[in-house]
């Protein structure tokens, strides 16, 4: 009978990684506590408003006389570049990774 046993709980394995699962890895997108759950609308937008930054950063930092205007917009742009690229980097937080039972 154990056999019986073992050989169904192999050909369940067999066929779970037949189906792309494996061992400790899960295909769960949301709704445990460690999943990741960044907004993906958000990080293309923040995308697309980094490029913009980027672009105009370069732009201004390749001028070869810079007026005083021209520094603060300069310092003003190169904030704005590292804040979209965080934005857009941002994969979700991991609200705890150990579990809080009984220790």
């Amino acid at each position: 009978m154990t056999a019986a046993g073992g050989g169904l709980m192999m050909m369940n394995s067999s066929k779970n990684q037949l189906d792309g699962y494996e061992r400790g890895k899960t295909n769960v997108s949301s709704g445990n506590k460690n999943s990741q759950y960044a907004n993906q609308d958000a990080r293309n937008s923040a995308e697309q408003k980094y490029e913009d930054a980027k672009a105009k950063f370069k732009e201004i930092n390749s001028k070869p006389q810079k007026t005083p205007e021209d520094i603060k917009l300069r310092e003003k742009l190169s904030k704005q570049v590292k804040h979209w690229q965080q934005k857009k980097d941002f994969t979700g937080d991991n609200h705890s990774r150990n579990a809080k039972g009984n220790r």
